[in-house]
Formats: C-alpha cells, sequence, structure tokens
C-alpha cells in the first residue's frame, strides 16, 4: 500500500484489513514523504495489525510501489489503496481462485465505486466493464480497450510481478502498462464472482490530478504495446472505424512507423474521403476489407468503434469478416 497525504481515509482502509476472514501475513506500508498526519495514524494501528512501514522519498507511485514489493515476503502479493475499502472476504477468496487455478498470475476483483454522489455514469459504465471481465480469455480480449483489473484489487504471483520487473516509471498509467506487458508475456487473469473491492471516486485520487492517466496518456499506453505486441511495423494495420478514435489511434501508430493500409467505416458519409487531410488514409467500405487484409504484410484489423455500446455487434459481425481477435484483429475502443 502506497500512501502520500492520506491521512483522512487510512483509517478505513486499514480496518477493513483488520477485518480479514484470512489475514494478512504483513501488510506493507509505503509512507511516500507524507506531510499530514499519515505516519501517526499508521503508528496508531501497529498493535491491531502486521505492519511494516516504509519511508519512500516522494518519487513517485512508480517507485514508491518498487520500494514496497522489494520489502513483501509472501507467495501472493495484494494490492491496496490507502482510500479504499476491501471486503472481509476479499484476500481469501483470492487466495482461494489463485490456489484452484495454477494457470492464472493475477487475480483481480469486481469492484464498486463510492460515495454514490461522486460517482458519475461513466464510471458506473466502467466499473460494470470490469467487473464482467472474470475469466482469463475475457480479459485478454480486452486487455486493449482499457486497464481489465482494477489495480488496488490485485493479486500477485509474486514470482510473476517480479519476473516482470516490477513497475517502470512511464509517461502512462504504471498499472496498465504493468498489465500490457503481462499480457505480453503470457500471463493469464481473472477474477472471483462478487463485489470484494470498494473504490473511492474523488478529486484527491492520483489519477485525477496526474496527465499521465489521461485518455491521451492512456491511448499512448495501449498502442505502444500494441506495436510491439503483434509487430505492426512489420505488419502494417487496416483501421475499423473512421470516428475520432480511430483517427486518433491510426496518427499515433503512424508515428511509430506503422503502414495503415486503409480505414473501413459502415457510414456512407465517410466512404470515399481521407482521414487527416489531402493526401492521407482512405476511408473504404466494409466490403473492400477482406481486399485490404490482404497485403501480402498480413496486416492486424485494429478496431476502434467509439461508439456506446456497439463493441458487442461489431464483434458479432468480425468472424463474417474473416476477423479473429488476438490474431489478425484487435479491438481498442
Amino acid at each position: 500500500m502506497p500512501v502520500k497525504d492520506g491521512a483522512r481515509w487510512l483509517p478505513a482502509a486499514l480496518r477493513s484489513l483488520a477485518r480479514q476472514s484470512r489475514p494478512a501475513d504483513e501488510i506493507v506500508v509505503v509512507d511516500d514523504a507524507s506531510a499530514d498526519a499519515t505516519y501517526a495514524v499508521l503508528s496508531s494501528w501497529a498493535r491491531r495489525l502486521p505492519l511494516k512501514v516504509v519511508r519512500g522519498e516522494g518519487r513517485g507511485i512508480a517507485r514508491a510501489l518498487n520500494r514496497g514489493l522489494a520489502e513483501c515476503g509472501g507467495e501472493l502479493i495484494a494490492r491496496m489503496d490507502a482510500d479504499d475499502v476491501s471486503h472481509p472476504h476479499r484476500l481469501a477468496a483470492q487466495e482461494q481462485l489463485l490456489s484452484a487455478r495454477p494457470d492464472v498470475g493475477v487475480c483481480g476483483t469486481e469492484v464498486l465505486s463510492f460515495p454514490a454522489s461522486r460517482v458519475t455514469e461513466r464510471r458506473v459504465a466502467y466499473d460494470a466493464w470490469l467487473s464482467a471481465l472474470r475469466t482469463p480469455e475475457e480479459h485478454a480480449r480486452d486487455i486493449y480497450v482499457e486497464a481489465p483489473i482494477c489495480h488496488p484489487t490485485a493479486c500477485f504471483r509474486a514470482e510473476v510481478l517480479r519476473a516482470a520487473g516490477g513497475y517502470h516509471d512511464v509517461p502512462w498509467p504504471e498499472d496498465y502498462d504493468l498489465w500490457l506487458r503481462l499480457h505480453g508475456r503470457g500471463v493469464r487473469m481473472a477474477k472471483p464472482t462478487g463485489v470484494l473491492h470498494f473504490w473511492r471516486e474523488g478529486e484527491t485520487r492520483l489519477s485525477r490530478r496526474s496527465g499521465c492517466y489521461s485518455l491521451h496518456a492512456i491511448r499512448a499506453c495501449r498502442l505502444h504495446h500494441l506495436v510491439q505486441h503483434f509487430a505492426l511495423r512489420a505488419r502494417g494495420v487496416v483501421m475499423v472505424g473512421a470516428g475520432l478514435e480511430g483517427k486518433a489511434a491510426a496518427r499515433v501508430l503512424i508515428g511509430h512507423g506503422v503502414t495503415v493500409y486503409g480505414h473501413v467505416d459502415a457510414d456512407p458519409r465517410k466512404v470515399g474521403g481521407r482521414l487527416m487531410g489531402e493526401g492521407g488514409v482512405r476511408v473504404w467500405p466494409v466490403r473492400e476489407l477482406p481486399r485490404l487484409m490482404g497485403e501480402p504484410t498480413s496486416p492486424v484489423a485494429v478496431v476502434a468503434i467509439g461508439t456506446h455500446g456497439a463493441r458487442p455487434s461489431v464483434r458479432a459481425e468480425m468472424p463474417a469478416l474473416g476477423l479473429t481477435e488476438q490474431v489478425n484483429a484487435v479491438v481498442v475502443a
């Protein structure tokens, strides 16, 4: 648990850990140069919990997480944020899943954001999407859409996390970067059924205060790893969807040296036009997709459909178009 100036909510987080049906063997807390009463709060809980408090240097979340990781001695390492609350059976359920599934390297949980007065419709939709991903196949399918595990719910096999080099100090979300690196290493992810973590929403969250968690940064992270995982510089891509997200993704891919053979869109108003200015990438009707995918480089179809709720219907049509996810197609929006 990394914490910086978290004295206000820290007692609730620690109380939830004290009530676990499967108590933690040790709780490593990195006090990352807090200027408030964080250390005093931790000291007051030292007799009730197996706390190991480490002083961080205030040099960012990735370094604080790695500092804490270095102090952990268990075979399973669970994450927790200082302003969240864990269900009493969270750790027991995650240990049970990892014990029953040796093929799974990371276990998350379903989440519920609170307090209700601060939770937006967008956050409700994100929570529902996160919670619906349970099997390793579902996590792998949506890994390039968004981070498929709420970071403070994660429980890792220690060797998996360390073999990946822990956390990297990157200009985008350190957790999404980790999920994508683990996915690239073939690590499987899963979640037990039921809400086991309560995710506090508010302006104090780091994701609300740092540009590393902006939509632009998330896109940059996603596509950086996509280029490497699918060898896109050699293969090239066909963009499916000529909306705002499709155009933004294409620009980033071109910046990575990836050839974009064309955009495909079902909207007749876009067909025949060119994106990104005169001489840019042409927009083709859906019937031209097999021809574009027939390039000798075996391009990947990058599906970026920004319309809310459209992803399931698009996925249902993909097999008829000769597209197989994680083989010659990937959904990114």
